[in-house]
């Protein structure tokens, strides 16, 4: 016996890979291509809506699967169809398929691992809404209504400087072209879209700007290197407070938190700090 993996990430691009040492051609008649150093965890499966999940790990032996598009996030919610076949009739088609979504991957520093989850996921609805002191809408999603890109948006400009040793992760934006925002928590928590170089097309999340010199930081450093150059978009942060909401949106009327809802805090208040 033998197992054969079809992956399916979500810009489209297609792999066939097997456990047999040679390649092998499925009744599809696509070619599937051996892959080595590929440990998967046993299937926990149910006849309930408990999610059927697996993991992979290993050390990549493949030249199409590197450590770079891994890095950047480029198999998150690709879809592994996943064949059990006789690798002497493997034209006969599969003994049994099953298909999971990549939902998370890690790596320790020597092995890559994938966790993987069932179509149950599906299944599932949220039921009802999440309330608190923050705002549970999404900046710019259908229910917040404000219009990101076309006025909370600072677009195509360019890196012109990196600081030593982050060069994944602060940025220095061309003062003349960008403008000034002396409210230096303008930024905060917003996205920062790249449009060009090794980056093109992923999104880091920012940390904090300063505006004497347009140094961005970003929560989290990029896959790959920063250069100078590179383009990208830099939208507005919204921290979820109705205050936030009001002065920097002027957008109340959505705003979907309960600011004066009890929380913790009155649990923890003393007579002495009632006011």
């Amino acid at each position: 016996m033998a197992n054969a993996w079809k992956i399916t990430r979500q810009d489209g691009t297609v792999y066939r890979f097997t456990t047999f040492d040679r390649k092998i051609t499925l009744a599809d008649g696509e070619v599937y291509s051996p892959i080595g150093g590929v440990q998967q965890s046993a299937s926990r499966r149910s006849d309930s809506l408990r999610d059927h999940d697996t993991e992979f790990r290993g050390v990549l032996t493949s030249d199409v699967i590197t450590d770079d598009d891994l890095r950047a996030g480029k198999y998150r919610e690709a879809a592994i169809e996943e064949y059990l076949l006789d690798w002497r009739v493997p034209w006969k088609g599969a003994i049994a398929t099953h298909v999971y979504w990549i939902s998370k991957t890690s790596f320790d520093g020597e092995v890559w691992e994938a966790e993987c989850t069932g179509p149950v996921r599906y299944l599932r609805s949220r039921v009802g809404d999440v309330y608190g002191r923050t705002c549970r809408h999404d900046l710019g999603d259908s229910n917040c209504g404000v219009d990101v890109p076309g006025s909370y948006t600072v677009s195509n400009k360019a890196v012109v400087g990196l600081e030593d040793g982050e060069k994944r992760r602060i940025i220095l934006g061309d003062a003349a072209a960008f403008g000034s925002y002396t409210d230096e928590s303008t930024f905060d928590d917003g996205r920062l879209i790249w449009l060009t170089g090794d980056n093109a097309g992923l999104v880091g999340i920012v940390k904090s700007y300063r505006d004497a010199d347009k140094r961005i930081e970003l929560q989290l450093p990029m896959p790959f290197e920063i250069q100078a150059g590179d383009t990208f978009d830099v939208e507005f942060g919204c921290d979820k407070l109705l205050q936030t909401c009001i002065d920097k949106f002027s957008n109340a009327e959505n705003n979907g938190s309960y600011p004066y809802i009890p929380g913790n805090d009155r649990m923890l208040q003393t007579p002495a700090s009632k006011t």
